[in-house]
């Protein structure tokens, strides 16, 4: 007898210039389908405040705001699909993060958060594959990024 194994990918919200309705569409479809493996296939922040591209003030300004949408929307992520696997392959928006910091910061490579702490991961039981680039085999099937 075979097992069925159910999976759901997700990619590319842009916090902060996700919908937010359209997400609590498919919170109420998480919690009604529960997939054994939840992929967040990268670019589910937008980290534009690290971003090369000219920035507003505000724009600018915008990372902790970010930084805690990301945690809030991974926590209804989490509480949607309590038993579920969660995987969070990193996007080239995650990786904003890490190269921001080694081409303006390189003397705080070693000391600054990694980007599975500034989100929160662990404390969420979420399995972040990096760097970017990198995928998730998922019985067989490569899930990545980009």
């Amino acid at each position: 007898m075979t097992s069925i194994c159910k999976l759901a990918v997700l990619s590319d919200f842009q916090i902060d210039y996700h919908d937010k309705r359209t997400l609590k569409v498919v919170h109420g479809f998480l919690k009604e389908f529960q997939p054994d493996t939840l992929v967040l296939n990268g670019d589910i922040v937008d980290m534009t405040a690290l971003s090369h591209f000219k920035l507003t003030v505000k724009e600018r300004a915008g990372l902790a705001e970010q930084q805690a949408a990301l945690r809030q929307e991974l926590f209804e992520l989490r509480n949607c699909v309590p038993n579920s696997h969660i995987v969070y392959v990193m996007g080239n928006h995650e990786q904003r993060l890490a190269d921001y910091i080694t081409n303006n910061a390189p003397e705080l490579v070693s000391a600054a958060p990694s980007f599975s702490e500034f989100a929160g991961l662990n404390k969420l039981g979420i399995e972040l594959v990096e760097p970017y680039g990198e995928g998730y085999d998922w019985h067989g099937v490569l899930i990545t990024h980009g």
